[in-house]
């Protein structure tokens, strides 16, 4: 299923202008960075775009299905990813379980990919993720080439690896935010100054770096996710596409 996507991942990267709506000019001091959120569409997506909405601040989302289905109603779920793409930010596969998730399961389920029946049932999620939201939106040229493993897959070079050789762009990141003492790895907490808001560095992200969040965390504290958008906007930040 995934062979006519290599296009997508041949070649360097190509990044994309700044985000011209985030209100910032674009100058030598400007710094580009690319918010990513995981484990959507959830009950907080729809309020998570809100936020965006009013920051004009760009997203992919990474999307797993059988998250989507905790949703419950169908029609829901569809107007929650339409809206995700009317507003001009993308989709990517997230799996359509969250599973495996640490590194030893992934190696009980995959092993070490050497075989064809590894591949096919790692293949086999990323697959059926795709199929899920081509019916869901009724498209079936719905396309998902940017992909993120659950879990710890994004640290094991083996499974990253196996990504692109199914003819997929992985896309793993570099600093992650979320409620204060919501990861042990996510520790300083009140980052830069933000009674609530924590981060797994707390240092200012680099020009270039991909933010990690997750909408959940932000249900009941959107707030804090509105405070570090504008922090890191602030600071000279743009944010871009992937």
């Amino acid at each position: 299923m995934f062979r006519d996507l290599a296009r997508f991942s041949s070649g360097p990267r190509q990044r994309p202008l700044p985000y011209a709506a985030a209100g910032l000019r674009e100058t030598p001091l400007a710094r580009e960075i690319f918010l990513t959120d995981d484990d959507g569409p959830t009950a907080a997506t729809e309020a998570m775009l809100d936020i965006l909405g009013e920051e004009s601040v760009p997203a992919t989302f990474f999307l797993t299905g059988e998250h989507a289905a905790g949703l419950g109603r169908r029609d829901r779920q569809k107007r929650l990813v339409q809206r995700i793409l009317r507003e001009g930010h993308l989709i990517g596969n997230h799996g359509f379980r969250h599973f495996p998730e640490s590194r030893s399961v992934y190696a009980e389920v995959y092993g070490d990919l050497s075989d064809v029946r590894q591949q096919a049932a790692f293949a086999a999620n990323l697959e059926k993720n795709l199929a899920f939201f081509q019916d869901l939106l009724a498209d079936s040229a719905l396309r998902m080439p940017l992909t993120r493993l659950p879990g710890d897959g994004s640290l094991l070079p083996h499974c990253v690896r196996e990504v692109s050789r199914i003819g997929l762009r992985h896309v793993a990141w570099d600093v992650e935010f979320a409620p204060n003492d919501t990861f042990a790895h996510v520790a300083d907490c009140d980052w830069q100054g933000i009674a609530g808001a924590a981060c797994s560095s707390p240092q200012l992200p680099a020009h270039g770096d991909v933010i990690l969040i997750h909408g959940a965390h932000w249900k009941s504290r959107p707030e804090l996710l509105r405070a570090i958008l504008r922090k890191l906007k602030e600071k000279g930040y743009c944010f871009s596409l992937l």
